[in-house]
């Protein structure tokens, strides 16, 4: 019996010595039939050439440094969809900022769990050390949506899962080709993970944790979660325009139309705008008086 290709999906862009050691773990791999979908959003780093001096069993698309996240899963989506994969093929989204272990795309391969009507998510572990001889159990299971408050609660072991993030998720290809691509233009980065796995699971697909892979997660090179903006010009655009910042009220009222549940999106996005306004307010009040305080301007 043929085991099942495995498309790993890789989205890059300017992280060559972060790329590198994913590499180095796929090639480290126990499960040898992997075909690797390397999407590289324009790097001048190169990325794209290390990996293609490494990874035989490969296909690049490129971009022009606009994918971002969802664009690039888009392209990905967009390639897989003309070829002729097998029913029992199997389709895992990854990060470059994540190592695993030598036997990472075999122990889910050969988990009962991978069925038709599930996705699997790898628990992320956030590394205190080069050769992660240390991290902290399963720190990313999965989260939990409070639509009411339009809060993100990570969630326990045993506990529902609501969403996952995209970063070390499998399943099979049929199922991958049913849940369609992502919205890379109102959800270009952040959320767009949330918004896919909402989708999946509303569509009746069951979102269950591995219990045999774990991803080691380095949290260094992801994107902005403290706004440092010093003028209201940089407010403005961390907040409407940015697609690195985790606060974006623009995407997060996007978040709320596409993923919310019917009943809660007026209110949700009543709370996503009344905060910007609440956050301007106060940013306000704070330049007033920084330059009261300096002669400075905001």
């Amino acid at each position: 019996m043929i085991d099942p290709k495995l498309y790993v999906i890789l989205p890059v862009h300017n992280r060559k010595d972060t790329t590198a050691k994913f590499v180095q773990c796929l090639l480290e791999q126990t499960y040898k039939n992997y075909h690797l979908i390397l999407v590289d959003d324009g790097s001048t780093d190169g990325t794209a050439d290390l990996v293609r001096e490494r990874v035989d069993a490969l296909t690049i698309l490129r971009g022009d440094g606009n994918l971002w996240w969802a664009g690039a899963l888009t392209e990905a989506y967009r390639h897989l969809s003309k070829i002729e994969a097998a029913n029992k093929d199997i389709v895992l989204i990854a990060n470059d900022d994540t190592t695993f272990d030598d036997d990472y795309f075999e122990s889910v391969v050969c988990d009962g769990d991978l069925k038709p009507g599930a996705l699997i998510v790898s628990p992320g572990h956030r590394i205190s050390s080069e050769d992660r001889t240390y991290y902290r159990p399963q720190t990313e299971l999965g989260f939990r949506v409070d639509w009411p408050s339009l809060r993100v609660y990570p969630v326990g072991l045993g506990e529902e899962i609501d969403a996952t993030t995209t970063r070390g998720l499998y399943m099979l290809y049929p199922t991958y080709r049913s849940l369609g691509p992502l919205h890379p233009r109102l959800l270009p980065h952040y959320l767009s993970d949330l918004e896919y796995t909402i989708r999946a699971k509303r569509r009746g697909l069951k979102l269950i944790p591995s219990t045999s892979s774990h991803l080691y997660v380095d949290r260094s090179s992801t994107g902005s979660h403290r706004d440092d903006s010093r003028t209201l010009k940089e407010f403005l655009f961390n907040h409407l325009l940015a697609k690195k910042t985790t606060y974006n009220a623009f995407y997060w009222g996007n978040f709320v139309l596409l993923a919310a549940p019917w009943r809660y999106k007026l209110g949700a996005c009543r709370t996503v705008y009344a905060r910007f306004f609440r956050k301007l307010a106060r940013f306000l009040v704070d330049a007033h008086r920084d330059r009261r305080e300096d002669g400075s301007t905001i």
